[in-house]
């Protein structure tokens, strides 16, 4: 029967937030629900939290990157059967047809810890050895829930558009603790930007975006530039280069820019600043004025604007009551140019062009500034994301690659679990990964797939469907699990040929060194051993999920709970093969990969 969730009230009662989770969510108002509700609760919570509260993913973005523009268009179902509907064995009539569906959004919070608790009830949950691959990662949101919600070792996730891998790969940066960036204006005009954290007297800046600019705000995914002739510009974060283009926002005239929620701030060459929304911004909207001078750069945290004034001092005001009349008073001394904060820290561009900080909490007249960085920049802004790497950019833990997934075979190739979101595949598509998921993955590896592979392959073993009634936002979804079965040791056609035959083949050629360790009940440890002694770039997870998978669907009612393995159990195993007649099997790879719609998995020959 198909495994029901939600089932995390058992798997995780009691337990804390995974550490990579609570570091993350410690760092934003995210860590104040650890404490509210049940472990899986708080799990969830703290999930949802981080991918809705701006840390990993811009909230408000350009149009060109809306996050919204990036959920994946409906689509029809193609002519791939679905291994649920039908037989137990995955196959269907060929005079059944899917109904149209939508294609499957990336996952929420609540359906990828749903996922991976399934995982973990059939066969162990995900830990420090297993690598979890997503053959289509999107904008990367299934791949950053399992790095954070399991011990799962290592994650790799592909996509081949290059708008969605460029989130992806900045969240990853941000959830291993890569950012936040700073991006400067050089003397030459140009942008350069250099990890905030990595940030010293001897780091290096890194060229990453085009002049000819004086000043810089950036806000979520855009940032803005004031050009020599005063004039705003714009383009999108995540795709500058030094080569991308600006793009006019604004036609009034100013010397320094700020950006604060909704509200982009400018300082006038009256000194004094003036606002308008970003939102309706255009060439022809004007500012408002909001402040008396005499200031030159402005910084806002919470409800207080800082400015620095003629006098290369820092001032301050309360933003809920500046008006054109209220006064600044003094903050911190100078001498500086330009400021901006992130968080509790305030930085500032000194007149000798290098960065110096202080703590806004301790900061007044009488602080000191601290050095941070070498010059020569005049100004700088800071974001919370890296969509500009400036140093080593292979995380192990959590990796994005763009380009298709049968192109880049060795980055998943060692997965120990495989999802595959397959509606979005063509049946061509889907013929190839069949070929080599079956070639080169290793034995114990589990795939989860939207829909099955056209054709019969003698090592991806249909196990059961998963319900997963949380997945999307509007509505739930339904997985299928395959496991990897060990290869034949006969070379292929031979398994097609007699299906008892050449599983006999298979089993003889262990000898009975083999049979002897399969006759009796055996602990866990004793089949890791065996199973190990087999397949040793299989871990020790793998091989026990190559059981417990194996065994249900060869019929057995095995869990990752299980204690003593029966002997029945053990010699199924060591015997799993195609559950089709050979001579079915055969016509139906033939089929598949003659192309004819709708033939494969329909069971005749």
């Amino acid at each position: 029967a198909p495994v029901t969730l939600p089932l995390l009230a058992t798997l995780c009662s009691g337990s804390p937030l995974p550490p990579r989770l609570a570091r993350l969510a410690s760092r934003t108002s995210c860590g104040e629900l650890q404490h509210e509700g049940g472990a899986t609760t708080q799990r969830t919570a703290s999930l949802r939290c981080l991918l809705e509260d701006g840390l990993l993913y811009p909230l408000r973005t350009s149009h060109e990157l809306s996050l919204a523009a990036l959920q994946p268009p409906t689509l029809a179902p193609s002519s791939l059967p679905l291994p649920h509907e039908g037989g137990g064995d995955g196959r269907r009539d060929s005079a059944q047809s899917a109904p149209p569906r939508p294609a499957p959004v990336e996952p929420t919070p609540e359906g990828a810890v749903d996922l991976f608790g399934a995982i973990a009830a059939l066969g162990g949950g995900l830990g420090a050895s297993d690598k979890f691959a997503d053959l289509g990662s999107g904008a990367g949101k299934l791949a950053l829930l399992a790095y954070l919600a399991t011990d799962v070792g290592r994650v790799v996730g592909i996509e081949r558009s290059g708008l969605q891998h460029r989130l992806a790969a900045a969240a990853a940066r941000t959830a291993v603790g890569l950012g936040p960036t700073v991006y400067a204006v050089g003397l030459d005009k140009r942008i350069y930007a250099q990890a905030l954290n990595s940030m010293d007297l001897e780091s290096d800046w890194k060229l990453v975006g085009n002049g000819s600019v004086q000043g810089i705000a950036v806000q979520d995914n855009a940032i803005y530039g004031v050009g020599s002739n005063h004039a705003v510009y714009k383009q999108t974060l995540s795709a500058m280069s030094p080569t991308s283009a600006w793009v006019l926002a604004s036609m009034a005239g100013v010397e320094a820019i700020a950006t604060h929620g909704e509200v982009i701030y400018g300082v006038g060459k009256d000194k004094r600043v003036w606002t308008q929304l970003l939102a309706d911004m255009t060439v022809n909207t004007t500012w408002s004025i909001a402040s008396r001078g005499a200031v030159i750069s402005v910084a806002i945290q919470g409800d207080t604007i800082y400015g620095v004034g003629t006098d290369l001092g820092v001032w301050k005001q309360a933003l809920s009551s500046m008006t054109p009349e209220s006064d600044w008073t003094p903050a911190a001394k100078g001498s500086v140019e330009r400021i901006t904060v992130l968080e509790d820290q305030i930085y500032a561009v000194a007149y000798d062009k290098r960065i110096w900080t202080q703590t806004l909490r301790t900061m007044n007249t009488e602080s000191e500034w601290q050095l941070t960085s070498k010059g020569a920049v005049e100004d700088a802004d800071l974001s919370p994301y890296a969509f500009h790497p400036t140093g080593p950019d292979d995380c192990e833990s959590l990796h994005f690659v763009q380009g298709e997934a049968l192109d880049l075979t060795s980055r998943w190739e060692d997965a120990s679990v495989v999802y595959l979101p397959s509606l979005f595949l063509d049946r061509e598509t889907m013929l190839r990964l069949g070929w080599v998921m079956s070639a080169i993955l290793l034995p114990g590896t589990v795939v989860l797939s939207h829909r099955t592979f056209p054709g019969c392959w003698p090592r991806l073993l249909f196990v059961e469907p998963i319900e997963l009634p949380r997945w999307g936002e509007a509505e739930g979804d339904r997985l299928s699990v395959f496991v990897v079965t060990a290869p034949p040791v006969v070379p292929q056609p031979a398994w097609m040929v007699s299906h008892s035959e050449a599983l006999d083949q298979v089993h003889g050629a262990f000898g009975s060194a083999r049979d002897e360790a399969l006759a009796a009940n055996a602990t866990r440890s004793r089949w890791v051993e065996h199973a190990s002694s087999m397949w040793p770039r299989s871990t020790d997870a793998m091989s026990w999920r190559l059981l417990i998978l194996t065994g249900r669907a060869s019929g057995f009612d095995t869990d990752a709970s299980i204690q003593s393995i029966p002997a029945a159990l053990l010699q199924a195993v060591s015997r799993v093969g195609p559950k089709d007649k050979a001579p079915h099997c055969a016509w139906d790879a033939l089929v598949a990969e003659g192309g004819e719609p709708g033939a494969a998995g329909d069971g005749g020959a």
